[in-house]
């Protein structure tokens, strides 16, 4: 199945000159064509990670030798697929890509209560009309392709299950104690001793009170009177429930805290995954891609800032044979890193000081 769009990546490598092309015209390319090739395949179906891998590879080949078989990768993947602030060239890794877009279904199931596809999933899988999110399927023999999609949703700690809140309207549709409708994640896990002594265990937010006057009241029945000691339970357990009732929709909805404007978008969550573990936050990254000069000069200092420009140093660490010394060739003095060749070498000294009249 993944085929056609491996073959299509080839082709579209062998009919661009990579050498008639600065690495600032072939990361535009990359962006604008080759992340964008099997975007229909990548928001439909679960890509292998082979394949990824070996998509992932081209884009990078491309990107620092398309004429070379074995070209320098100057900078580690990891560290290209990140948004431009946080150090990186801000396109993102194709297997990250096709999960934000896979992660869009669940979204829509929530937004589209009224398209086809959705009833159509709903008679499939026997969900009810008022639910908000799909609940996962386990059964075999049901559709693979809806089954990868739903994936997500079986891990609590998934970045984008994990910032699926429900925001509170009529109260039908969210599930008291187990969704996600307050500031915990869930009511029974924040308080197990008040779910414990709790009549009622399951039902809707409906079920455990009404709206009355524009306010929520809540009619929780207890299978017994409160300890002395559980008395500030109950108060915190019912300052979180009115907290999250005192602003409510005109019906339960879904809300995606991973975004600020709430919604869910396929980049936000790209973005989001791209900042886990060593983020980097230095102000420098803002400073250079600001537009004050050619995309290849902007990337040019990118790679400067990380010591990653094509001087004797660095060839002669990656082995680079036939450089003789690593001596800088204009004061053959020192070794010629980047940080010399840009600042330190007297003739660069000659040079900022004409450019800048000093």
């Amino acid at each position: 199945m993944w085929q056609p769009i491996l073959d299509k990546f080839s082709s579209r490598l062998e009919g661009w000159s990579g050498k008639l092309l600065s690495i600032a015209g072939r990361l535009c390319l990359i962006k604008s064509v080759l992340c964008s090739l099997p975007i229909y395949y990548l928001g439909m179906f679960l890509m292998p990670n082979s394949v990824a891998d070996k998509l992932n590879s081209l884009i990078a080949k491309f990107l620092w030798g398309p004429n070379s078989n074995r070209p320098i990768h100057w900078i580690k993947w990891n560290n290209l697929v990140k948004p431009k602030e946080h150090g990186g060239l801000g396109f993102f890794d194709l297997r990250l890509k096709n999960r934000a877009l896979l992660n869009k279904w669940i979204w829509r199931y929530s937004v589209e209560p009224d398209s086809l596809w959705r009833k159509i999933i709903d008679a499939k899988y026997d969900y009810e009309q008022s639910n908000l999110v799909p609940k996962p399927i386990t059964n075999r023999y049901s559709s693979r392709v809806w089954r990868n999609i739903l994936l997500p949703l079986q891990n609590s700690n998934d970045l984008f299950s994990s910032n699926l809140c429900f925001v509170l309207g009529d109260g039908k549709a969210i599930q008291f104690w187990d969704d996600y409708w307050t500031e915990v994640p869930s009511l029974r896990q924040a308080f197990p001793r008040i779910f414990s002594i709790a009549l009622r265990k399951r039902g809707c937010i409906a079920d455990f009170g009404s709206l009355v006057a524009g306010k929520w009241e809540w009619s929780i029945e207890l299978r017994r009177t409160l300890f002395d000691w559980e008395v500030n339970m109950w108060s915190d357990f019912v300052d979180t429930i009115d907290r999250a009732a005192k602003y409510h929709a005109d019906r339960d909805c879904l809300r995606w805290s991973g975004s600020t404007h709430g919604f869910y978008k396929p980049k936000d969550y790209c973005v989001l995954v791209a900042k886990l573990g060593n983020v980097d936050n230095n102000p420098i990254w803002k400073l250079i891609w600001q537009n004050l000069a050619p995309p290849k000069v902007e990337i040019f200092l990118w790679r400067a800032v990380q010591n990653r420009i094509l001087t004797c140093f660095e060839l002669g660490k990656r082995g680079i044979s036939g450089l003789g010394n690593s001596l800088c060739p204009f004061c053959v003095a020192n070794t010629e890193t980047s940080d010399h060749l840009l600042c330190q070498c007297i003739f660069t000294w000659q040079v900022w000081q004409k450019w800048c009249h000093v």
